[in-house]
């Protein structure tokens, strides 16, 4: 079994939203950040055993 991370959690005063995009069993999760374009922004696959 791996070890879980914990999450670094920070604030801003930029507007942020996300888009999530689920398929069988996976997902796929984008950040959208005010001025960046969608297509540069990170994109994270994340299946079902990551649940």
């Amino acid at each position: 079994m791996r070890p879980r991370s914990t999450p670094n959690c920070s604030s801003s005063a930029a507007p942020i939203s996300g888009s999530i995009y689920r398929f069988d069993d996976e997902m796929l999760v984008n950040v959208h950040v005010y001025g960046i374009l969608a297509a540069y922004t990170p994109t994270r696959p994340i299946e079902e055993d990551d649940l």
